[in-house]
This record gives C-alpha cells, structure tokens and sequence, in this order.
C-alpha cells in the first residue's frame, strides 16, 4: 500500500513500556490499567529499519501517522534526486566500463589527460554551458606546441577535444546520470580535412622495394612489404598473429580499426602475401605468436627502423608508414580493374567517403567509358 513499510498505533504502558493493540484495557505482564495509565506509539517500517514516536494523545499519533504515509508516497512518487555528476566522474566511469571497447583507448585517454580533464574535469556537468565549451575551443585554436615550434594545435586534435567532451555528455545522458542537455549539439564543430592522400612516386617505390630485399632485420622488412602487399594499416599488420592465419581457407583475419572493436574483415591470400608470410615463418626464432615480431618475441615498435629505412630509400621526408597504405590503393584503382566499392572493402573503410579521396584517380576510366558512350549513342547532324 505504502511501497512495502508496515505502518501501526499501538497503545504503551507507562510502567513497563509493553506495547498493545489500541483498545487493550490492562497490561498483561505488570497488570497496569492502560485506560488511565497509557501512552500512543506510532511504529512505522521503512527499508527494514523501524522509525517510532510516542504521544500522549491518540489525535496527535494519528496526525503523526497521516504525515509519515504523505511523507512516504511522496518520496515515492518524486525519489530524492542524484546530485549532477562532475566530469571527472563521468569519465572514471566511463574509462572503466566502457573506454576499453572503443577502438583507440588509449588516444582518448590522452586526449582526456592533456586538455578536458585539466578544463572540466571538476565541474559538474549541469554547469557546463555552450559558452564554456566555445570558449574551450577558442583557447585550444590559439594554443602552441612546445618543444621548441610554435605551430598551432591542429584543428583535428581541436575537434578530438570537443568530440570526447560530447561522447561523455552523451554517455552521462543514456546511462541516467544527467537530465540535461548535451551542450555541443548547439556548437558547429571544428572543420578540418584529413583527408590527405601522399602516395610513393615510381622511382621512390621502386628504392623502397630494393632496401626492403636486402635489409637485414627481415622481420621489419617483411612487415613493411605486407602493408604494401594488402593496403592493411601498421597496427593491423605488426598485432597480427599465427591465428589470424587460415591456410585451409586461403584468408586472413584482419582487426579493422575503423570497424567495431572486436569485428574482422577476411581477405584471400594472394602470392605475394603467401611468399612474404612463407619467410617470416622462416625466420621466426621465438614461440611468439605475432607473424612480425622482434627478437625477443614481441610487439615490433618501427618508427626508428622506418627512419632508417626511408633514408636508405630516399624517400621524402613527409612519407610516411601509412603512405604504404596510400600507395596499394592509388595504384590499385588507377589499374581500372577494381572499383571503389571493391576498394572501399579491401581497405576495410566503414563507409565508401573516406574511399572517394581516390576517386580522382580513376579520371581516365572515366573519360574512356563517355569516349564508349560517344561510339555506342553517336548523333551527327547532317
């Protein structure tokens, strides 16, 4: 009736203090008359602890009573409100439950480490105003780097910031933490083009190939010409394993990062995937189970090995691992046999915009089906 509390007015003997039902006329332990000798005793039962008060009135425990159950079918109805998380709450929450799941952890943690926690990290977030937030991102636009330059940040890292600060307001708001608003929506966010594209030139492919033959930590070598052999990204590559390995079927599984954490992409081995993957199996010395590892079995870290091998390569100095990537695709859509759609699934891209930077590519393909269309719809004038 009243959410689960047992409620009742019993009647006290003021001798030995033994409660009764109301209209028990005499004590039955010290005989005492309750009618002359008596007091009211309002019990109530909330969350299995016992809230009592004794009256000398039967009026005044009845007005207690009535209040008590208002009190409780109120706080029924209108349950004490949660006070508005801070931030730093929301993302210790955050971090812990779901940050490990998303697909580079640890770079929003830095993210959140370097500039958000340092800002909002404190304040609770029915206090954060979408002029807090322009003015964060203000600040952030006329900052510098250090180490010497005196760049500004760029306006990707700017909108990383401002991604993580909606990404948590939007988990606060789904999990029930916050009511309000997520301020950011009444933002434009920062825009920025990364859609860069830095492909090797033939003659810089064709030094890179030669250095890769004959260096001596195969391993590395060996990596790098994978990436170039399946247009796979660095990470997905050096965290590969035996096990992603399926002969039986001829395919191997790939983690996608810009696929949901935990999905595969599957692509057939080609011959010269088998004859890369033929030597690192030769060349493994430990029990590791990473295809490309180092000497003692674990993770490969190339960025030095990379500056060793671009120099020997004389490749230009903005080139960079990734452009490997860059380079499988631009010269595997300007062979005109493979399409965009077809690309955008080797390259494992969520969706084809981010496959459209190579479109471009394509041109003469495209100049030779309207000269075909030219042949097939001809129209002259006499």
């Amino acid at each position: 009736m009243f959410t689960g509390e047992i409620m009742a007015i019993s009647v006290q003997c003021t001798s030995c203090y033994c409660t009764y039902k109301l209209g028990t006329k005499s004590c039955r332990k010290c005989k005492t008359n309750l009618q002359h000798h008596r007091k009211y005793k309002v019990m109530v039962k909330i969350r299995g602890r016992w809230k009592t008060k004794t009256v000398d009135s039967l009026k005044l425990a009845e007005q207690i009573e009535a209040k008590w159950k208002h009190d409780i079918t109120i706080a029924a109805i209108m349950p004490e409100k949660i006070p508005v998380p801070t931030m730093q709450e929301v993302w210790d929450r955050f971090d812990k439950l779901h940050n490990s799941r998303l697909k580079s952890p640890r770079s929003w943690r830095k993210v959140w480490e370097t500039r958000v926690q340092k800002r909002f990290g404190e304040i609770r977030l029915n206090e954060i105003s979408p002029q807090d937030i322009a003015e964060f991102m203000c600040s952030m636009k006329s900052m510098r780097k250090t180490k010497g330059t005196r760049k500004p940040l760029a306006m990707e890292t700017v909108a990383k910031n401002i991604k993580l600060v909606s990404r948590l307001f939007n988990y606060a708001i789904k999990n029930g933490l916050y009511e309000g608003i997520n301020p950011t929506q009444k933002l434009d966010m920062p825009r920025y083009d990364n859609q860069v594209t830095n492909p090797l030139t033939d003659a810089e492919l064709d030094r890179l190939m030669a250095v890769l033959d004959t260096w001596k930590n195969r391993m590395v070598a060996l990596a790098f010409l994978f990436c170039l052999a399946t247009g796979k990204r660095t990470g997905e590559v050096f965290n590969m394993t035996w096990q992603d390995v399926d002969y039986e079927n001829n395919v191997i599984r790939f983690e996608i990062k810009s696929m949901v954490k935990g999905r595969y992409q599957y692509l057939p081995i080609n011959d010269m995937m088998k004859n890369i993957l033929a030597e690192a199996q030769a060349e493994k010395r430990t029990r590791s189970k990473l295809v490309f590892h180092s000497t003692n079995g674990k993770k490969i870290h190339y960025r030095w090995p990379w500056t060793r091998i671009k120099a020997a390569a004389k490749l230009r100095p903005k080139i960079r691992p990734h452009d490997l990537r860059h380079t499988f695709a631009s010269r595997l859509i300007s062979t005109g046999k493979v399409d965009l759609y077809t690309l955008q699934h080797i390259l494992g891209h969520k969706t084809v915009t981010m496959t459209q930077r190579y479109a471009h590519l394509a041109d003469e393909l495209i100049k030779k089906g309207m000269k075909e269309a030219d042949n097939i719809l001809r129209y002259d004038k006499d």
